[in-house]
């Protein structure tokens, strides 16, 4: 696995949060990216763009507190879950609007496009259903950055092949990544990057071998950027074995 990559989808789904598409376009711009254009309601909101080889992104935004509404209760809903048949449980807030969202990011691109998805806390949930929503030859990448519980085990065999390249990271005791604490819902079993500290400081673990954290200063983009930058200088590109599954 390649940490510079890992760092790289960080700052886009960094870059996802920012609301107003002129400034949004310009951050993207900045990755080095072309910007082809943002979607928002009233509870989603994601950018699709393109790097210099044409790899396309879709990269999701968290909450926006303070902003929207509608994020907020799609974050107190991860308490309710939405049965999928088969006995396949996901949080309900994350996955409402998530077909329209697709629809939006589909309209933009080829149909054999394969799509490289990220995003931070409610966006990594989101990113986390890519699979649901895409034939497995249309998944590249999946990044997930601090997301909270997100689907049962049912769920996660079932979307094993789609996420079999994706990477989950967790930051120092981050007292989102735990929620909801009793619950069905769980994160997808394989390894987790769990970033301790600005110095570079990682272990990968399984989610059950992380410790329940009770901080919420760790949940936040910003954080899990520069401390993965940290990471990327001390152990270089190349400095996490290959994720495994359960």
């Amino acid at each position: 696995m390649n940490l510079a990559n890992v760092a790289a989808a960080a700052r886009r789904a960094q870059a996802a949060y920012i609301e107003d598409a002129a400034q949004a376009r310009a951050a993207f711009e900045a990755l080095g990216l072309t910007f082809a254009s943002q979607y928002q309601d009233d509870s989603h909101q994601a950018v699709v763009s393109r790097d210099v080889d044409g790899k396309a992104y879709l990269s999701i935004s968290g909450t926006r507190f303070g902003s929207s509404l509608g994020d907020l209760v799609d974050d107190a809903r991860d308490l309710a879950t939405k049965d999928l048949g088969s006995g396949r449980l996901v949080s309900a807030g994350a996955f409402e609007g998530m077909l329209d969202l697709w629809k939006w990011a589909h309209s933009l691109a080829p149909a054999d496009t394969a799509w490289n998805v990220e995003g931070h806390s409610l966006g990594g949930q989101r990113a986390l259903l890519t699979g649901v929503f895409n034939e497995l030859d249309r998944i590249g990448s999946i990044h997930a950055f601090e997301s909270p519980k997100t689907a049962n085990a049912a769920f996660w065999e079932w979307q094993m092949p789609a996420l079999a390249s994706a990477v989950c990271v967790v930051n120092g005791a981050d007292l989102w990544f735990g929620w909801p604490h009793i619950s069905d819902l769980s994160h997808p079993p394989r390894d987790h990057i769990w970033l301790h500290d600005d110095a570079g400081g990682f272990t990968v673990v399984k989610p059950k071998q992380w410790p329940v954290g009770f901080d919420p200063d760790d949940h936040a983009i910003d954080l899990v950027v520069r401390r993965l930058q940290g990471v990327v200088l001390v152990a270089g590109s190349q400095g996490v074995p290959a994720i495994a599954t359960a």
